[in-house]
């Protein structure tokens, strides 16, 4: 297995690349989710774009369902947007149906 080493400011290693299928392989030897625990939210500060991906849907589909553009869904995905509790539930609604 080859793997790409991503190093932080003070050389210490942090995140580990690895082929796709190496990545399969892992998985399917993982029962239990001990060793690959993966949750996007870990990952991604936005709690709609990480709700979204969870869910497994395209900014497109989430648009539809709430009636927006999908312009709308990548602005409010964006670095800087601060959801309100209620676009929030809206949004958790659509994806739950």
């Amino acid at each position: 297995m080859q793997a790409q080493i991503i190093y932080n400011g003070n050389n210490q290693p942090v995140y580990a690349v690895i082929p796709w299928q190496d990545y399969q392989r892992l998985v399917a030897l993982d029962d239990d989710n001990e060793v690959i625990p993966f949750d996007v939210a870990n990952y991604i500060d936005n709690p709609i774009k990480a709700a979204r991906i969870k869910a497994n849907w395209t900014q497109t589909q989430l648009a539809d369902a709430l009636g927006v553009k999908q312009s709308y869904i990548a602005k409010i995905e964006g670095r800087n947007y601060k959801p309100t509790s209620d676009l929030l539930a809206r949004v958790t609604s659509a994806l739950s149906v």
